[in-house]
């Protein structure tokens, strides 16, 4: 399972970085020899308030050839990171139960 972490306008630490990849490795062990890869790409949007708030995108990728993506908004970097991380992997299990409903009699 590869992890990668990009942003468009966040400041990437080191430790963001750790907790992305410890966030999405402990959110999707128990499937992780069915995922191929998982990316987040953290971002700051404005919003009304003139306030930023924190997106956070997951993609999936599995080894059956299907994508899934979470996309999370919170005022809170890391809250926003735990959401979508949590989501995805949510996503990911449905879509193997829906599968498994679809392969077996």
């Amino acid at each position: 399972m590869i992890i990668s972490t990009s942003s468009d306008n966040v400041q990437l630490t080191d430790e963001i970085c750790a907790y992305v990849e410890d966030t999405l490795r402990n959110e999707f062990r128990p499937v992780a020899e069915l995922v191929v890869s998982l990316d987040a790409r953290l971002e700051a949007i404005g919003n009304a308030r003139d306030r930023c708030d924190m997106k956070a995108v997951v993609r999936v990728d599995l080894r059956n050839h299907r994508s899934l993506e979470a996309e999370i908004v919170d005022d809170n970097l890391y809250a926003a990171i735990r959401r979508g991380a949590a989501d995805s992997a949510r996503a990911v299990d449905r879509q193997l139960q829906h599968s498994r409903q679809i392969n077996d009699p």
